[in-house]
């Protein structure tokens, strides 16, 4: 149902276009979709972009960045919405811009993230809920905690051997045969 409303948009967009040509004059709604464009990529600029400075801020806190990043994400599909050429798609960007229908947006989609945010925070900060019970990975002990904090170091160590590989290394004398230690021993 949803692919077919897709696939009817453009046109619908056109039919729209088409009708208004005929009561303004084409050059007026060539203008009128230009400065749509236009516009979307400016609210992307100075309003879509301030909310995901404020989120990367919050993550650098370590702070879940919900409110910041959902408001962002308005912004930036009204910019897109006011960027596709047409005058639909134009009346759904400026109904995602209305601030009632921006803050029931906001908070639906709040709802349905709140289950992956709690995932994602156990991926950047390495503790299992409010109370940290747990380390990234179920480890325990050093490096138990990914983002490391200051002062702990740049990552996780990790305790195992290792063996220098040398690709293309001369070989200096011929490695002994294993029957031929058993020759020496018999003879010795």
């Amino acid at each position: 149902m949803s692919a077919l409303l897709l696939l009817m948009l453009p046109l619908a967009e056109l039919m729209l276009a088409t009708f208004l040509a005929r009561h303004f004059g084409w050059p007026w709604v060539l203008l009128a979709l230009l400065a749509g464009a236009v516009l979307g990529s400016l609210l992307i600029r100075l309003r879509g972009a301030p909310y995901f400075r404020q989120a990367m801020a919050a993550m650098s806190r370590q702070e879940a960045p919900t409110e910041a990043l959902l408001n962002g994400l308005a912004w930036y599909v009204a910019g897109v919405l006011l960027m596709i050429p047409g005058f639909i798609t134009d009346v759904l960007a400026v109904l995602v811009l209305l601030p009632p229908v921006r803050r029931a947006m906001v908070s639906r989609l709040q709802k349905l993230t709140e289950g992956r945010l709690v995932n994602l925070q156990t991926v950047f900060t390495g503790r299992y809920g409010p109370t940290g019970s747990a380390g990234a990975g179920g480890m325990s002990g050093a490096g138990a905690e990914w983002p490391p904090r200051q002062g702990q170091g740049s990552g996780v160590v990790f305790e195992g051997e290792a063996r220098e590989i040398v690709v293309n290394a001369p070989v200096l004398e011929e490695p002994p045969r294993p029957d031929a230690a058993v020759e020496r021993r018999i003879d010795s």
